[in-house]
């Protein structure tokens, strides 16, 4: 009798390495008898895979597992079944061709997010750049296939692409910077799917970022001084005005006073638009240019260029400075040990007082005993005679002589320099031993005389007794 097979696989597509199961169905061409014995033999693109008997509902099967792909691209297997027959009973026959198809292990799913940093450039020729810092964080943690790129768009629309190097990437977007209303830009950075060899990233969209441009204003900025003429030392207001069509700009805006090409100082508007660096000194003489700036920003929601006013021209005087004298007066003789008062006297080469106006700081004084500092003394006015003094007391510890000198520091009174000086000549102070008193003990003296008492005696008589030894020796009271 004559049999007919067919030959079946679950799955027909098999993941490289893995299984499937063929299963044979053999049954005859004429009748309802049930073919149910016999073997049937599986062939996978010819070559048999083995041989099983017939169960007895007609059917028999065997596990296939397929072998791994030399690269990703599928592979097809034909697969057929042979009945061997069972004579005389069943003929043989064979299978239609069933095709099964080894697929390669399925690709890594990757999942990213994209981070978008968003920074100002400066505005050139109008034109404002927006920078992006695009940074792409893989769930693997590894860089983006080689040659990768991610979309830029611009309120929704694509507008260019960058490439991405590793995981970052960078683009520079420019818009107009002049705008007459509130003007915003939306960001987005769009990465399409990546089919990789083995791995997949699939697409995604960064959360958007925005810039928004306010209409910018030129303001007009102005600088004054009070007065314009100053002497060293000597306070000045400099006001800066700034203000737009005529009217101030808001409270707050920052103003730099810029002398000589220095800052010198940064002050804040007010809400008549006027920016007051108070009571400014000028330490030195000379034409002063001055000028406003303003380098540009938002002011209480408005945006205004920067701006710098005309100069103004400050004539800073140096104070008239007088020539001053200094003559020390001492006694000439002094002993050892005794304090001495120094006195120094300053005044004026014109003649005139030291200081006609109620100074407490008139200078000062310092004493120097051969070229030696050893002290000052303030200078001070005799409220009488209008003579200045200075009083500086001193000890000379030894005998010899000394040569004495003086210096004044020179001050600034009033509108007025005076100028240092000191003694033309020194002044020789000679210093004498100390005179020496050594009783010898005993009874009171008679009044017949001094026998018995050494009486007094000359320090210096003792010193040329000492000559060189420095040392007194011993001393006796004749018998």
């Amino acid at each position: 009798m004559g049999t007919r097979t067919t030959v079946m696989a679950d799955p027909v597509n098999v993941q490289e390495g893995g299984s499937t199961t063929l299963t044979a169905a053999v049954s005859p061409v004429h009748g309802t008898n049930t073919v149910d014995s016999g073997e049937v033999e599986f062939r996978v693109n010819g070559t048999a895979l083995g041989r099983v008997p017939l169960e007895a509902d007609g059917r028999a099967s065997i596990p296939h597992t397929v072998p791994l792909l030399a690269d990703r691209t599928p592979v097809p297997q034909q697969v057929t079944a042979h009945f061997l027959g069972l004579s005389p009973r069943f003929a043989s026959s064979q299978s239609p061709v069933t095709t099964i198809t080894v697929q390669p292990e399925p690709k890594t799913e990757i999942t990213s997010t994209i981070g978008v940093e968003l920074t100002r450039g400066l505005i050139d020729d109008g034109r404002l750049p927006v920078n992006l810092g695009i940074t792409v964080n893989t769930s693997d943690g590894l860089d983006l296939p080689a040659g990768a790129r991610v979309e830029v768009l611009r309120n929704g629309t694509v507008i260019g692409t960058a490439e991405v190097d590793g995981v970052t990437a960078t683009f520079t977007d420019m818009v107009d910077a002049v705008v007459t209303e509130a003007t915003a830009y939306t960001y987005t950075v769009r990465m399409p799917e990546i089919d990789g060899y083995d791995t997949i990233h699939r697409g995604t969209t960064s959360d958007p970022v925005r810039v928004t441009l306010a209409p910018e204003f030129v303001p007009a900025l102005t600088v004054s001084v009070d007065p314009t003429t100053v002497l060293i030392g000597r306070p000045v207001d400099i006001t800066a005005t700034m203000d737009i069509d005529d009217a101030p700009v808001p409270a707050g805006a920052d103003v730099i006073i810029r002398v000589n090409g220095r800052d010198i100082g940064t002050v804040q508007t007010d809400a008549n638009g006027n920016a007051l660096l108070p009571d400014h000194v000028f330490t030195t003489a000379g034409e002063k240019s001055i000028v406003a700036v303003f380098e540009g920003g938002e002011v209480d929601g408005t945006a205004y260029e920067p701006s710098t006013s005309a100069p103004v021209l400050l004539t800073v005087d140096a104070l008239p400075e007088v020539d001053s004298g200094t003559v020390i007066e001492l006694q000439t003789e002094a002993t050892a040990g005794d304090e001495v008062a120094l006195t120094a006297f300053v005044s004026r080469a014109d003649g005139a007082d030291l200081s006609d106006e109620a100074v407490a700081d008139l200078g000062s004084v310092w004493f120097f005993q051969d070229g030696q500092a050893v002290g000052s003394a303030p200078v001070t006015v005799d409220p009488d005679t209008g003579i200045a003094t200075a009083v500086f007391t001193h000890r000379f510890a030894e005998r010899g002589e000394y040569r004495m000198t003086a210096e004044y520091s020179g001050v600034t009174v009033g509108e007025e320099i005076i100028s240092p000086s000191e003694t033309t000549a020194a002044t020789i102070i000679t210093v004498s031993p100390t005179e020496l008193v050594i009783e010898e003990p005993g009874p009171p003296p008679t009044d017949g005389g001094g026998e018995g008492a050494l009486g007094s005696l000359d320090l210096g008589s003792v010193m040329d007794l000492m000559g060189d030894s420095g040392s007194l020796g011993s001393l006796s009271a004749a018998s």
